[in-house]
């Protein structure tokens, strides 16, 4: 009928006991944070399957801050974060330059990441016009007709540094949810 298990490649976790964490939540730090042992180059490649699993048993928040964890460890787990983040989420282009710029990277990963980056600008700027006017249709197509998937979608959009992103996705959140307010934004 399917398959009904997940190989997990992560390594061994500390049992957690931690009562505020919804089963979904600590099932997706599971599959997106290396424990001991850890075999990281098959976690690396588990990555983008993992996130999509978070994406359903936590959310695509929880899914995109656990990856961006990942991106203050080493190769392969951080480019391949970034990888999966830049594919699967929009507004996290930011990690291309960090791999750009790590002379720690393989020539490579480098070369790839300033590819991609110049790729990512287009879709970057698309994104900062549709939040000027968060009314406008285009940008909540992005998010099928789920108002939950809108406000992940915009909530993702805060982890990007960038002040312009992080100020448009927060006037965003405050007009389409207003009894909800955002804590990350002013």
């Amino acid at each position: 009928m399917g398959e009904y298990s997940i190989p997990v490649l992560t390594g061994n976790h500390a049992e957690t006991t931690r009562e505020d964490t919804d089963v979904g939540s600590k099932m997706s730090e599971l599959l997106l944070t290396p424990g001991s042992g850890a075999d990281v180059g098959l976690m690396a490649q588990a990555l983008d399957r993992y996130s999509r699993i978070a994406d359903i048993w936590a959310s695509r928040v929880r899914s995109v801050e656990l990856l961006r964890r990942l991106l203050s460890l080493g190769e392969p787990l951080h480019s391949q974060a970034c990888g999966v983040l830049v594919a699967n989420y929009y507004g996290q282009e930011d990690c291309l330059m960090t791999v750009a710029e790590d002379a720690t990277e393989s020539n490579a990963n480098r070369e790839w990441a300033k590819r991609e980056f110049k790729e990512k600008l287009a879709e970057r700027q698309l994104v900062l016009e549709d939040l000027k006017d968060p009314a406008q249709l285009r940008y909540q197509d992005r998010a099928g007709d789920s108002r939950h998937r809108l406000r992940e979608e915009l909530e993702t959009l805060l982890f990007n540094p960038d002040p312009t992103l992080h100020e448009r996705s927060c006037r965003a959140l405050a007009r389409y949810f207003p009894w909800h307010p955002e804590s990350k934004c002013p």
